[in-house]
Formats: structure tokens, sequence, C-alpha cells
């Protein structure tokens, strides 16, 4: 029997084609997003700080 996951996935792009995984969380169905500022982003009620490199995986 095939079986999927359902996942929230946050990037940031970057210069050029550079691409960053900032976010990632299994068994999620929606992301509830909010930007402090331009470092600064509430993913989930998990806050990542940007400039400091940031980053959430479950």
């Amino acid at each position: 029997m095939p079986t999927t996951s359902i996942r929230v996935v946050g990037k940031v792009n970057g210069p050029l084609w550079f691409k960053k995984n900032i976010y990632y969380d299994d068994k999620m169905h929606k992301a509830d997003v909010t930007w402090t500022n331009n470092h600064i982003i509430t993913i989930n009620n998990h806050t990542l700080n940007l400039e400091k490199g940031g980053t959430f995986s479950d």
C-alpha cells in the first residue's frame, strides 16, 4: 500500500540560482508565516533569524 508524506518546506532565494532551505517540518498541512523584519521570520511558532543562519528541521 503506497503512503505519502505531507510536509512544509520553506526556502529563501539568494543571488543567481542559489536557494537555501530554512524550514522543514513533516506531517504539516499548512504554514503560518509572519515576517518581523527583513531578517526575522516566524513559521508555525518557530522564530528564525536568517541573518544569523537560522533554520528549523523536525
